[in-house]
């Protein structure tokens, strides 16, 4: 995962946005389940994390009110966006549907 500073958000492309803290656990456990999921993905879509306490440009931009907070992204568009941390199994279903979602627009559909 490509951790943002600086208030950066020049980010472009496909990508899933973790916005945490350092301390706080569900954000770290959120992050890991990120990075897994980043190992078989990463041709795909870009993983960042955002420290809230680093990133207020960002934080604001986003209206983060909790974290953590994940926001998958395609350019400019927000596909989804949920608070708090959930399974694994649930945020590869997001994933999945936001690559299908990505790769969509230029895959032909096949009938059988």
């Amino acid at each position: 995962m490509i951790k943002i500073s600086n208030n950066n958000d020049s980010i472009k492309g496909n990508h899933i946005l973790l916005f945490m803290t350092p301390h706080c656990n569900p954000c770290k456990n959120m992050k890991l389940i990120l990075e897994e999921l980043e190992k078989t993905h990463s041709d795909k879509i870009d993983f960042y994390f955002v420290d809230t306490t680093q990133n207020e440009k960002l934080t604001d931009k986003y209206k983060i009110k909790s974290v953590p907070t994940t926001i998958l992204k395609n350019e400019n568009t927000i596909k989804d966006r949920f608070a708090g941390f959930i399974e694994t199994v649930d945020l590869e279903n997001k994933l999945m549907n936001l690559l299908f979602d990505f790769s969509s627009e230029t895959d032909e559909f096949i009938d059988f």
